[in-house]
């Protein structure tokens, strides 16, 4: 069971009984959105639209994908991509197939990926097209243990990577991927995600990322900014990195509003 061992009974009771805390997850918002306005649109990337039910239909299958690929619960598979919707999209996936996400600067080097691999045991590492994918690759696999998969996003031709936008053209029925995927979502103040502190002045240290904390905290910017589902929050960084996911991944799909993602700027 993935808990935070700090969080005693005593303190989890304590939040929940003021508000501030509950037992849900962000892909839980993205898929009442789903049900609430199913056409509306919910996350944009360049020419990329998807609504919330296209959304939620292709997190669903990107479980199943990780699921069909052997990954168990509690596995801890590394994201390491720049932004995309299909890495939004697989980071919810994860959520549902009770799969944690390490979340990984899309920038850390050979050595920093070196550092996580001998003190992390990885099921799996994401990385995409880009031109160092190959040498980080390696660095991944040398450090993994025997039933480590490699997964590539955006086309990437690493060799022996499975690709998992491949996994967006298989069908399933949702009569399927709900038997398959109910006994696996993760359970009320699990931490879903783990994120790398110190990697840019020293050796990345991990530090669980929990739902329920980042969104009480998103529900400070929902209060203070006033969003609504009428508005667009707009991811300009790495969609891991401290602000933009706090907006983007935990406080946007409680409103439903409309997500953009950028995956680089051109100074003019």
């Amino acid at each position: 069971m993935a808990r935070v061992q700090r969080y005693t009974q005593q303190l989890v009771a304590g939040y929940e009984r003021d508000g501030h805390w509950n037992g849900a997850y962000p892909v839980d918002f993205w898929e009442s959105n789903a049900l609430r306005d199913p056409h509306r649109d919910a996350l944009v990337f360049g020419a990329q639209r998807y609504t919330w039910k296209t959304a939620v239909e292709a997190i669903h299958k990107l479980a199943m994908g990780l699921v069909s690929c052997g990954l168990r619960r509690n596995d801890v598979i590394a994201l390491q991509a720049p932004n995309s919707a299909a890495l939004m999209l697989l980071r919810l996936a994860a959520e549902k197939a009770g799969v944690v996400a390490l979340l990984v600067p899309p920038t850390f080097s050979r050595a920093e990926v070196g550092a996580i691999t001998e003190r992390l045991p990885l099921a799996g590492a994401v990385l995409s097209e880009r031109a160092r994918a190959q040498d980080l690759a390696n660095v991944y696999r040398a450090g993994a243990r025997e039933s480590f998969a490699l997964f590539s996003i955006g086309g990437s031709s690493i060799p022996g990577a499975c690709d998992i936008e491949s996994w967006l053209d298989v069908p399933y029925s949702a009569t399927e991927a709900g038997r398959v995927l109910d006994g696996r979502r993760l359970q009320p103040y699990e931490y879903a995600a783990i994120i790398t502190t110190s990697g840019t002045t020293g050796i990345p240290r991990f530090v669980e990322h929990t739902a329920c904390a980042r969104n009480a905290s998103g529900r400070v910017y929902i209060d203070r900014l006033q969003l609504t589902h009428n508005d667009v929050v707009v991811g300009m960084v790495s969609i891991f990195a401290g602000n933009c996911d706090l907006l983007v991944h935990h406080t946007a799909p409680q409103v439903g509003a409309r997500i953009v993602l950028v995956d680089h700027f051109d100074r003019r």
